[in-house]
């Protein structure tokens, strides 16, 4: 039996999310850079994105950035349909 031990992090602490290739470039683990309470950042692993499908995952982060518009997330974590899709309605 495993036990994952989790902590919650504030939406509002989070001042970006990015990706990182782990195992050669054979997975992609999402992280989070949040604001600790003393002041400096820190990076903590949200998800690896290859075990959600890509639908999840864009829901995902539209929930994040819905919650948060002022967290800066790598437009490369979205599809290319979805970002050509944000550039043609800007």
């Amino acid at each position: 039996m495993f036990f994952i031990r989790s902590r919650t992090t504030s939406l509002s602490s989070i001042v970006s999310i990015h990706a990182r290739s782990t195992f050669g470039g054979l997975t992609t683990e999402v992280y989070m850079m949040y604001r600790n309470p003393s002041g400096t950042t820190t990076d903590r692993t949200i998800v690896v994105k290859d075990s959600l499908g890509k639908g999840e995952f864009v829901r995902l982060l539209e929930a994040i950035r819905g919650a948060n518009p002022n967290i800066k997330i790598d437009a490369d974590l979205f599809p290319k349909s979805y970002r050509d899709a944000l550039h043609s309605t800007a």
